[in-house]
């Protein structure tokens, strides 16, 4: 599935889904947030092929929106729904430590595990802007 059909498929959804193109790192990504604030609300990283990676230019973020993601990372406190897949750690600190690769999923898996996420990092946005 390419960065831009997964984009496109939440935003039908309903979901408010902002993007940000990490291509300088190894190996590169698109990060997935719940709110344009950004800070505290990723919900997902797209891990896409090295090739990508190469510049933070505009040109080389519409390269990766065509690109196929090899990996879905998400929120480690999601709840995923009842699909086949055994998911990992990815290895990485932080909340977003979950990963699945995608040839375990098909498309509308994919948009489950990412709706479940951008759930749970919404859902615990709102409870800590609540608390303040």
């Amino acid at each position: 599935m390419k960065v831009r059909e997964l984009i496109k498929e939440l935003k039908e959804q309903g979901l408010d889904v902002h993007d940000e193109y990490a291509l300088e790192s190894k190996p590169p990504y698109v990060a997935l947030y719940y709110s344009e604030k950004m800070q505290g609300t990723k919900f997902l990283e797209l891990v896409i092929p090295s090739v990508y990676g190469v510049d933070k230019t505009k040109e080389a973020e519409e390269k990766a929106k065509e690109a196929v993601f090899t990996r879905v990372k998400f929120h480690e406190e999601t709840v995923l729904p009842t699909i086949n897949f055994k998911d990992l750690p990815s290895g990485d600190k932080g909340p977003i430590n979950r990963q699945v690769k995608i040839e375990e999923l098909i498309k509308d898996n994919v948009v489950a595990v990412a709706t479940a996420s951008y759930n749970k990092v919404k859902e615990l946005y709102e409870s800590k802007s609540a608390k303040k």
